[in-house]
């Protein structure tokens, strides 16, 4: 959705929204914009504290006759914590904590959840009253197609999740891109921003209409210390689907520009030693309006942006090269675009970059556009790259 005054991004399309005061934004989808949305909050912590929420855009209805009408579920999942968003920030921006991030203390489905209270550590203690634990729930009418909209919310943690006595076939990803995967009793890992529509197969007694949800936190992150064992299934990768069609069929087999980027987490003495992202040795810092209302010459001042000049009549293809030098996956999304995924690859031996301009061949292998998938936000290997071309 390419209207960069109704992106809401505070510093860099507009002012924050003060508080007691309101904004309404307003903006006109493309024909081929639908599927599972979301908004947030792009200030502070404060889409941590619980400021999002899904929207869901259909494409145009048809009128099929026969057809079977679909009984959509939106869920919204995502890590928790006990704690305001601001002080877990805090404590893993104190140089102290040597750069290692606040674990999340539960999930979330829909603004709910369960703990058990035996699980908290003497060093944050909470309120916490027991109760028996009470699996997440769905009441399905299995008389028609039931969809999944999967929205993860989250801030740190990639979900999988299962649904007791059903397989689950994934159908769409991010904007209601069609994708080919089989069914299975568990689909992950998807990480924060990302999105997935999913087909509930039943496999239980038809009659038993409730169906017990379970949502897991990616422990390749975290080493959760909940003593309470949940199922475990044989996953589908939803990080490695290929579309349901050529969807990058457009794209032609050389870019006409290329961008290499680099991130990374760095403390550094003049920054206090607080652990800061950084992008082609820039990192954020707020500028005093937002980029849009500053002269282009003063954009690189606050933030490291890439010049493109462009013709409108004569589309340009162009192709991001994002290295992650870092020891964590991190989710990336280009807001105002989709892109297609060229190619990923993550290495356990070196840092496991690509400069195309240096390199004679990709580590992970020349990119095949047949099986490259249309998304608008994905997760970025440790030690390795992602190619996005749009």
């Amino acid at each position: 959705m390419a209207y960069n005054r109704m992106d809401g991004a505070a510093g860099i399309t507009q002012a924050p929204i003060e508080p007691g005061h309101d904004f309404t934004y307003d903006f006109t989808i493309g024909a081929d914009e639908q599927g599972t949305f979301w908004w947030h909050a792009h200030d502070g912590a404060q889409r941590a504290d619980g400021l999002y929420g899904g929207f869901v855009v259909h494409e145009p209805s048809r009128q099929d006759v026969g057809q079977v009408l679909d009984a959509e579920h939106l869920l919204l999942l995502g890590d928790w914590y006990h704690r305001s968003a601001e002080d877990a920030l805090h404590y893993s921006m104190h140089p102290g904590a040597f750069g290692l991030e606040s674990v999340p203390d539960s999930v979330l489905v829909n603004g709910f959840g369960s703990y058990a209270c035996a699980d908290a550590v003497p060093a944050r203690p909470v309120d916490c009253i027991d109760s028996k634990h009470i699996a997440s729930s769905l009441n399905l009418d299995v008389s028609k197609r039931n969809v999944l909209r999967i929205v993860n919310v989250g801030v740190y943690a990639g979900v999988s999740m299962s649904l007791v006595g059903s397989l689950l076939t994934p159908l769409r990803v991010d904007a209601g891109r069609p994708i080919s995967a089989a069914a299975s009793k568990s689909v992950g890992v998807l990480h924060p921003g990302e999105r997935m529509d999913l087909l509930v197969q039943h496999q239980q007694d038809e009659a038993d209409q409730l169906r017990s949800l379970i949502v897991a936190l990616d422990d390749t992150r975290l080493k959760p210390n909940s003593r309470h064992e949940s199922a475990v299934y044989e996953t589908f990768d939803i990080q490695n689907v290929e579309p349901a069609h050529n969807q990058a069929s457009s794209l032609p087999a050389q870019a006409d520009h290329t961008i290499v980027l680099y991130t990374l987490t760095q403390k550094l003495a003049h920054l206090d030693n607080e652990p800061r992202g950084f992008i082609n040795h820039s990192t954020w810092a707020r500028p005093s309006l937002p980029l849009v209302d500053l002269p282009r010459s003063q954009w690189e001042k606050t933030l490291f942006v890439s010049q493109i000049k462009y013709n409108s009549a004569s589309p340009l293809c162009v192709d991001i090269v994002l290295n992650n030098l870092d020891e964590d996956w991190h989710p990336f999304h280009l807001h105002g675009h989709d892109f297609w995924v060229l190619s990923t690859y993550s290495s356990n031996l070196n840092w496991g970059s690509y400069n195309p301009y240096e390199d004679a061949t990709p580590p992970g292998g020349q990119y095949v556009l047949a099986s490259a998938v249309k998304k608008d936000t994905f997760d970025v290997p440790r030690r390795g790259y992602a190619v996005h071309g749009w």
